[in-house]
Formats: C-alpha cells, sequence, structure tokens
C-alpha cells in the first residue's frame, strides 16, 4: 500500500495490519486531504481496506466524518447496452472529502480533474456522482434543470413512443451522418475543416427538440426537414435546443482562449474545460435517440442527422465550385487539398460556409502531409476514420491506427509512437522518404530486443473485454482461456470486465499452455517472439506502406 501528497511518498509492506491501518489513520489526519485519488480504488483498494479495517473493528478515517456504514461488495455489474457488454464497478465515494477513481472515471481519464468539476458544475451533480456515472447521465440532469426552471413538469420515464413508418419511410430516415470515402495513399497541402459542434448546433440553430418536430401548432410551417419532410416549430423554443445554448457558448469561449493562451499550464486547463463540455454536447445528440431518455424522440434524433447530410453537401459543392478539391468528408470534418489556394481563401471559405449552412466552422489545420490508410483485410477499401498526418506546426493527429487502440500490447504502441515522433520532424513526403535510414534502424532494434527477449513482460500485455463469464465461454479463444485461468485463482470476472494475460505460446495444442494472465507471470516467464513480432510487423505497416510501398520495411 502507497499513499503520496506532493513529493512525499509513504509505503506500507507490513503484515501487521492493525499496524497499517493505524498509521494510515495518523497520515490522513496529518495531511487532511480533501482529494483521494486512486487507480482501482472502486474495484478494489477501498472495499479491501473497509473490510479489512472492519474485521479489526478499526475505524478508517478516510471519510472525514466518522461512523459512517456502507455496504462493501467487490462485485460490480454488466448490462448490456446496444448489443455491447458494459462492466461497471461498485461505488465508493467518501463523506467529507472526494474519492475519484481514474479506472472509474471516464471524464478523469479524458480532461482530467478540471474537465471533471467543469461537467459536475454544468449538470449540476455532486463531483463524486459525475465521476461515476456516464455523460447522458449529466446531460440528463442539464435538460431537467432547464426544464424545471421553466416550470414544466418532467416525465418520470419516457413515455413518447416511435411513430409507425413504412418500410421505405425507414429506409430513408433511419440513416446516420454523411462519408465521402478517400482514396487511400499519400497527400500534401491538406487543410482539414471542422464544423464546431455540429449537431448540438444544428440542434439549437434549427430549433430541433422533441417536442419541436411535427407539432400540433405549426401544421403549416415553411421549414421542411430534408428528405424526411418533418415539419419544425416555429412559435415555440426547443426545449433540449434551448437548454445547449449556454453549454455551448461556454465552450466556444473556452476554445478562445485554448487558442489564446501562452502558459502551457492555462493551455491545459482550457483544453480540459472544452473537452469536457464537448462530450457533454456530443451525448446530448446520441440521447435524443436512446430508448430510454426522458426526452429523446427517434424523429428528432432523424432529424439532425438529414440536416448534417444536408449542409455536408451544400458544403462539398461550394468548396468544389471555389476549386478546391475535396479528398475526404465525415459526418462534420472536410478535408481539402489546396490546388493553390492562400490562407486568407480558405478563411473565405469558411465564412461562406457558415452564411450557407448556419452552422460554425473551423480550420481545424493544415497538413505538410496526411496518410489516409486502407482496410487492414481489403487493401484497395478506403477507411473514413484511419489516418495520420503532420501539422504544419509540427503536432500530429492519427485516428484508428494502433497507437490508438486498445488491444495492442504497448510494447508495439511505443515502437510506433517513436516512429510517429521521428515521421513529425520531417515538413514533407520527401523528408520523410529521405528518414528510410533512421526508420529502419529503430524498427531493426525494436525487432532485436523481442528476438532477443530484451522487452519487459508488463509491456506484452495484451488486454480483452469480456463478453461473458468463464462458465459461458464455449471456445477456446485466448480470452476465454484467460477468463477460466482467472476463474481457477478466485477471481471471477463477468461479462464487460478487462483480462491481462501475454501471449505464451500461440499454437500450442493445449490451450491452457497459449497464454498466461497478469497474476500467473513470473519473472522465467516467455512470450510467443513470433506473435509479437507479427504485431509489430503490421504496426510498421500500418504507417510506411503507403509512403515507402508495400513489404519496404520487412520484420
Amino acid at each position: 500500500l502507497a499513499l503520496q501528497m506532493g513529493d512525499a511518498m509513504i509505503e506500507w509492506e507490513t503484515d501487521d495490519l492493525s499496524d497499517l491501518f493505524h498509521s494510515l489513520n495518523a497520515y490522513l489526519d496529518d495531511w487532511d486531504p480533501d482529494l483521494i485519488w486512486t487507480t482501482g480504488g472502486d474495484s478494489l483498494l477501498m472495499p479491501c481496506l473497509f473490510h479489512l479495517a472492519g474485521r479489526l473493528n478499526i475505524p478508517l478515517h478516510l471519510d472525514r466524518e466518522l461512523n459512517i456504514r456502507r455496504k462493501i461488495s467487490l462485485e460490480g455489474r454488466s448490462y448490456v447496452s446496444y448489443g455491447r457488454i458494459v462492466y461497471r464497478d461498485p461505488d465508493y465515494p467518501l463523506w467529507g472529502r472526494w474519492h475519484i477513481d481514474h479506472r472509474n472515471c471516464f471524464l478523469d481519464h479524458e480532461s482530467d480533474l478540471d474537465g471533471l468539476i467543469e461537467a459536475s458544475r454544468v449538470s449540476r451533480l455532486p463531483v463524486q456522482r459525475m465521476a461515476r456515472r456516464s455523460i447522458g447521465t449529466g446531460i440528463s440532469s442539464v435538460q431537467m434543470a432547464y426544464v424545471s426552471q421553466r416550470g414544466y413538469p418532467i416525465p418520470w420515464k419516457k413515455s413518447q413512443p416511435e411513430g409507425w413508418k413504412t418500410g421505405m419511410q425507414l429506409i430513408v430516415a433511419d440513416r446516420g451522418g454523411m462519408t465521402y470515402m478517400p482514396k487511400p495513399g499519400a497527400y500534401e497541402n491538406v487543410v482539414e475543416l471542422d464544423f464546431i459542434s455540429m449537431y448540438p448546433s444544428i440542434m439549437t440553430n434549427f430549433n430541433i427538440s422533441p417536442e419541436t418536430i411535427d407539432c400540433a401548432c405549426c401544421p403549416d410551417a415553411k421549414y421542411r426537414v430534408p428528405e424526411l419532410g418533418y415539419r419544425v416549430c416555429e412559435k415555440r423554443k426547443g426545449m433540449i435546443s434551448g437548454s445547449l445554448i449556454a453549454i455551448l457558448e461556454k465552450r466556444i469561449e473556452y476554445k478562445q482562449k485554448m487558442r489564446a493562451a501562452k502558459d502551457p499550464r492555462e493551455y491545459k486547463r482550457y483544453k480540459n474545460l472544452q473537452t469536457a463540455l464537448k462530450w457533454l454536447l456530443v451525448c446530448c445528440f446520441g440521447y435524443l435517440g436512446y430508448k430510454n431518455a426522458r426526452f429523446g424522440r427517434i424523429e428528432a434524433h432523424e432529424s439532425i442527422c438529414a440536416i448534417s447530410r444536408e449542409m455536408l453537401l451544400r458544403t462539398r459543392e461550394l468548396c468544389e465550385e471555389k476549386d478546391f478539391s475535396v479528398i475526404h468528408s465525415l459526418v462534420d470534418c472536410v478535408w481539402l487539398h489546396l490546388n493553390g489556394q492562400t490562407h486568407d481563401e480558405v478563411d473565405s471559405l469558411c465564412r461562406e460556409i457558415e452564411k450557407e449552412t448556419d452552422l460554425p466552422i473551423g480550420i481545424e489545420g493544415y497538413y505538410s502531409w496526411l496518410v489516409f490508410l486502407p482496410s487492414t483485410r481489403h487493401e484497395d477499401l478506403p477507411v473514413p476514420a484511419r489516418y495520420y498526418g503532420r501539422f504544419e506546426d509540427g503536432s500530429l493527429k492519427y485516428r484508428g491506427i494502433e497507437i490508438r487502440r486498445g488491444d495492442q500490447a504497448p510494447f508495439v504502441q511505443i515502437v510506433q509512437g517513436e516512429m510517429l515522433d521521428m515521421l513529425s520532424k520531417a515538413a514533407s513526403l520527401s523528408a520523410v522518404q529521405a528518414m528510410e535510414p533512421e526508420l529502419r534502424v529503430l524498427i531493426q532494434e525494436a525487432d532485436q530486443r523481442l528476438v532477443e527477449r530484451q522487452v519487459e513482460l508488463q509491456d506484452l500485455l495484451l488486454k480483452r473485454k469480456l463478453s461473458r463469464t468463464a462458465e459461458e465461454y464455449k471456445s477456446n479463444a485466448m480470452s476465454a482461456t484467460a477468463a477460466r485461468q482467472s476463474a481457477r485463482i478466485g477471481k471471477n470476472l463477468i461479462g464487460g470486465q478487462d483480462v491481462h494475460f501475454i501471449v505464451v505460446d500461440q499454437k500450442a495444442g493445449n490451450p491452457d499452455e497459449r497464454v498466461k494472465i497478469v497474476e500467473l507471470l513470473r519473472q522465467e516467464t516467455d512470450f510467443d517472439v513470433e506473435f509479437y513480432r507479427e504485431q509489430l510487423r503490421r504496426a510498421v505497416s500500418t504507417l510506411l506502406d503507403p509512403i515507402f510501398g508495400k513489404g519496404r520495411f520487412g520484420v
């Protein structure tokens, strides 16, 4: 057990639990922290501490208020959400101070404590509750507060069913945002335009809300939703669209302050604040189509998607009229190839797009070079959200590659990160190609470390999310075998929980000899070199094949 505050670090290694708890209480009384930040505190640390201290009848001073009684549980719960198994840890908030479990708090992971507090303030939820609930709970709280302030009753649960549609109506209406597939390959002189909070802006600017679609008070409404023909109310401001205005304005202000910040700490703070608000806004759109949302209505959700498709089409037509080449468009972003146009002309294009669509749009950045990647299974097929590139300021943007995926070994992600760092120094594709010798050295050194087994086992751990309990698995897949190994040592995982293991021998006849979970690792544990070399080869191929040609960098 370790306790850290500032530069002070206290560690306990003792079998005397009574002495440990009394010492822990003394430090808590002396330091008296307002916030206790843990990793895995809800799932393991807090329940174990409370359980063991209770057996010894020693009250812990984790709470500022003494004599707090709580039910001790190590078991969370799993549930299915739109075909995805989700696991939620048990809750262990504290009384009189905050306990934030980094592993159990999405906002802390995405936007640090600054963003969590901002989301808590906006949603009117206590910080510890906001930390342990979904973003949807936060936006629902925002909506209920807005509705309550205006004197409207809040429905106990959703009561408005989806209207009947014919088969053809469903085909037209049940579509998402528009995607224009890119041609895989490397490009130079590219600019990315990004609609600012596109879906929330559509909701506010076009008055899209459950009660404004096909309302009874405006049978002759002039504005009709493109493709669908739904009427939009002209007499009342929608409750949901109205609840977003303050959040949208606040996020725009934070983004402006972020761009103007000179101090890195100030920049990071405003980035965290606007990121937290971004997630609230993103979730608001999704909640309109959520079957259990109090203020949800599928027709409003469909209307937003239809308007976004129309506006992206108008944007593309306007860009082509101005002699810009549209390389790719994805829901709310457009990538344009510059045919000699200046930055001022791009700024002018943005103003014309805003005038045409009534939606705010900004410049995400100018790329020195950009690579759109093909499908991993079919090399000729493009993938909409799989690319990487370098902005003119030297920063990188990448999506859908190994360094962003949760199923890759940390070692592979580290090597790919080092390759990206090296590529970020190249201001053109020709400069990238000139880096071939340095890239080759980096890759060969990484490969050699695997062959010579000079890689820490922790850097080879794979993470998989289970879909069921160990007893329910029928196959001998790696994740199923790892779940069975966990069950044998008394760690009964359920659907939605993660299991961590290394591949020992992928081709072993006995499934139990193919993988080994992290709890069973020993210093002498070996790993399947060829399996991890193949992972490394794919990570190298992802980045370099589109630029240098397939198979140029063998592993």
